[in-house]
Order: structure tokens, then sequence, then C-alpha cells
């Protein structure tokens, strides 16, 4: 928003409307009349109808393993409900140390941390409802602590936002470092959900992209080069898409004592690492203490199957035997397309609208044009009918096919025009352990020395309803703190803490 006003002294008021903006900062400069900044200033808009998350235990204390239940709702000042998403966790105290009184939260990062230059301290000090001066004390912070750089300087960077992987390489002819000409690329995602295919041209310097591809779980990729008479050709040279997360070392507790000057976290560090060695030391009596380990142990040979008992001890037993089956060799290379394979060579079991499954995935034959014949292991052909997810029409029967293994390729083949990926998308969403104690496990005398009880990614909290979640606590007396956050439907995050005492 720009505004144009004319000083006529060095002594100026004005009235600038803020009640349409969203809770925040708001930064506000004064520029001259080339638009070049003369001096700026940081303030915090607070939001009139500021949102309340209450948590609610139905008790303050438990005995070990005593089932909670935890009730969340969202208001605002006005009564009204919200609607929000919010994830939950509920851990010892102890092993939440964060060494300060008022830690980082999502709402003093997104409203705070994320838009002041510098380290904030205690930020969530700010955010404090039970803190009266929190305004007063934030305006002093960003007076201070404020200072903002200049757009200007940087107005033709432009930074899109990532909607998800992107798959890109470059073509080339095969003996040449020359683009192929009005060249195509199929690409396809095969993956636990509905594969992604899909058709990209190649630009001059044969260049592609795929953007946009949301992919969950492991996968894999398929790429292969069509010249403009639609065959297979060229050299395909992929961008790399794989991604090793940081490894966290596993001696960190070690690290923080021997770096840290500050001497409550090497107390506390301490504490936490003589905790665990206690609890190790309890888990290794309910485990076999008389059992011998074997040394070092080295194969010196491996067991050969025959080609064909190989096959039937990895064929998919889904659909049970099949009514034709076609071992892919070195002979049948000469095929350039598995639609003109299968009817070439499975011309007695040809089916009309069958459904096409490639190592098990529903694909349809714009999935199977992608492979290269070398790839594949085998073809199965089960002439019974089934449901198909893709194909409603199906009716005719199953064609399966098989890939290879890298282990189990064909020596004489190599393919330059296509490629082969497996490769890791998204984390899949796992469920949090938590045990369920009751009254048929009172002899089950396996100890529960978990410090983290529960936790909860997704919980969704609709419009005028509560919600309720339950878990168990473990055996150890501890003081239990449940930390929610989360951002509500239009956007504003919210956070909020309880605690309970376990006995």
């Amino acid at each position: 928003m720009t505004v144009v006003i004319r000083m006529k002294s060095l002594v100026d008021r004005f009235i600038l409307p803020v009640d349409d903006l969203p809770e925040g900062i708001f930064m506000l400069t004064l520029t001259g009349s080339e638009n070049l900044p003369l001096s700026e200033r940081l303030f915090y808009i607070q939001d009139n109808e500021e949102l309340k998350l209450n948590l609610e235990t139905n008790k303050t204390e438990y005995d070990q393993r005593d089932s909670v239940s935890v009730k969340i709702s969202i208001k605002n000042k006005s009564g009204y409900p919200e609607e929000a998403f919010l994830s939950l966790s509920a851990a010892e105290n102890n092993s939440l140390k964060t060494y300060s009184q008022f830690p980082s939260t999502i709402s003093s990062w997104f409203l705070l941390e994320s838009d002041v230059k510098g380290a904030v301290e205690e930020p969530s000090y700010y955010f404090d409802p039970s803190n009266p001066d929190r305004l007063r004390d934030l305006d002093i912070l960003l007076l201070t602590q404020g200072w903002r750089d200049f757009e200007w300087k940087y107005k033709d960077m432009n930074y899109p936002p990532e909607t998800g992987f992107t798959i890109s390489g470059r073509l080339k002819k095969l003996l040449a470092d020359v683009p192929l000409k009005n060249a195509k690329v199929n690409i396809g995602v095969f993956s636990n959900g509905i594969p992604l295919i899909s058709i990209v041209p190649a630009d001059t310097s044969g260049r592609f992209y795929l953007h946009t591809a949301d992919i969950t779980g492991s996968a894999n990729l398929v790429v292969s080069a069509i010249n403009e008479k639609e065959h297979l050709q060229g050299r395909i040279f992929l961008d790399s898409i794989l991604y090793s997360p940081a490894k966290v070392q596993d001696n960190i507790s070690n690290i923080m004592l021997l770096m840290s000057d500050n001497q409550l976290i090497k107390d506390n560090t301490i504490s936490l690492i003589r905790d665990a060695e206690l609890k190790n030391t309890i888990r290794k009596k309910y485990k076999l203490s008389d059992t011998i380990n074997l040394g070092e142990v080295k194969i010196i040979a491996e067991r050969h199957e025959d080609s064909q008992s190989y096959f039937e001890k990895n064929r998919p037993v889904l659909y049970g035997k099949p009514d034709r089956e076609l071992i892919i060799t070195s002979k049948l290379l000469k095929y350039t397309d598995i639609t003109y394979l299968i009817e070439g060579e499975l011309p007695a079991t040809r089916l009309m609208n069958p459904i096409i499954l490639l190592d098990g995935i529903e694909v349809g034959f714009d999935g199977i044009s992608l492979f290269p014949i070398s790839w594949i292991e085998r073809i199965d052909v089960y002439r019974r009918p089934i449901a198909s997810s893709i194909n409603p029409g199906a009716k005719d029967g199953i064609i399966s096919i098989v890939t290879r293994t890298d282990d189990n390729l064909i020596p004489e083949s190599p393919v330059y025009h296509s490629a082969n990926i497996k490769f890791s998308g998204y984390s899949e969403p796992r469920i949090f352990y938590s045990p369920k104690h009751s009254s048929a496990l009172e002899y089950d005398y396996n100890p529960d020395l978990r410090t983290t009880l529960f936790w909860e990614p997704n919980i969704k909290v609709d419009n005028g309803k509560d919600f309720f979640l339950n878990y168990f606590n473990s055996d150890n007396s501890a003081i239990i703190k449940i930390i929610v956050e989360g951002m509500t439907e239009s956007g504003i995050p919210i956070t909020g803490m309880a605690e309970y005492q376990v006995k």
C-alpha cells in the first residue's frame, strides 16, 4: 500500500488506517520524491479479535499408566468458534528443556522472529496474554532491533514458491553432442498411488522440465526420449532429484557438554544422560542376558537358483498362477515397443480391454510404453475379470509386467534413450506408537519408560466443535507438558499449553 502526502514542516501528523491489515509486523517506509527510502519504522499490529486456544485434561493428577483425555477448543474474544489445523505433543517436562522461560513458538516465529533481523530473546514473552506489558515491550524491541534493508535494491529478484519435485534433464543424439530435433520426453512416476504419466517437449538446446510433481514415499521414475517419428532414440541425461538428509550425530549430548559454557546446560545434559542410562539398565532386565552373540560372519558363497525357480518364487501371488507367461530373453530385444512384443509373442492371449499392471501397480497402456524391452523380466497374462480403479471399463483380464532387478539385467543390452531411477519423495505419514494400557494387561511386566507419551500431527478443529483425544501415561512419575500449535483456516498461528502430574 502506498500513500502520497505533502509535508509542509518538519513536524507533521497523519492517520493511517490499519483495521483491514492482518496481525503481525507492519513496515512503514518514508521515501522521497525519487522513491529513495529516507527512514523506516516497524510496528506490530494487534488483532482485536484475539484467538484463544483452550487445552483441558479431565484431571490434574494421574497415576502411572492412567488414561488421559484432552479437550481442545478455539474461540475468539467474541466467543465465536474458529476452524484450525493443529499438532499436539505430550512429553515429560524434563525432556523438553529449552533453557528458556519463553521459548520460540509458531506464533512468535511467524508474527515476529521471521521479520526481525537477528535473534529475539524470549520470543514468546511478547505473546503471553498474562503479560500486560507485552505490547509496550514489543514496540521497544522494534525500535531498537527493527532495522530493515530496502527492497528497491533487490526488486528484480523473484523466488517462486516450490510446489513439488521438478524433473529435468537434457537430450542429445547418441553419438554427437547435438540436441534431438522436435524431440519429446515420456515421463512416468510410479508409486503406491495413481501413476503420474506426462509427455513434455524438449527445447532447442535439448532441455526438458516437468514441474509440480507431488510425490510421496518411494517411487520409480522412468524417462524415455522420443524423436519426431515417435521412436525411442538418442541419449538422455537426468538432473539429480536425489536428496540425502543431514545425518544426526548419535553423540550429540557429549558434544553439548564439551562445547557449552553454560553451567545450567551442562547440568541438565548430565541429568538427561544419567536418566537414559538408568532406563537402559531397567530394559536390559527384561531381555535375555545369557545369549551368546556371534562374532563376525563372512559369507564366502552364494546359492544360485535356476531361472524358473527364481520366477516362481518371485511371482505375485495376488492373482495366482497366470494363464500364460512370457520370459524376456535377449532374443526378444528385436522388438522396439512392448505393445508389439505382446501382439507378436502372445497372439493367442490377446485381450480386448485388459488391466495393465507394472510391478503390481495399475498404469494403463501409456505407462508401459515408456519401458525398454530389456528392462522387463517377464509378462504374465491372466484371463479373468477384476475391478479396476483407473480403467472402470476393463473386464477382459490382466496383463502383469514384472521389471528386472539390478542384479538380473541383460548385460548385452545397454539403454541410452531411457532411464529408470528409484528415489524417495515426501515422507509418508506414520502413526506414532502409543500403547494402550488396560486391566487386561496387568500381567504384562515390560516397563513403559517413554518420555514422549503422545504425538498427533494432524488435528482438525471444526467450527463450533470441541476436539477430544486419549492416550496412556507411562511408568514414570513426572510433570507432563502438552503443547499444541497450528494455523487457523484464515492463516493465523496459534499456540496453547497445559500441564499435569503423574504420581
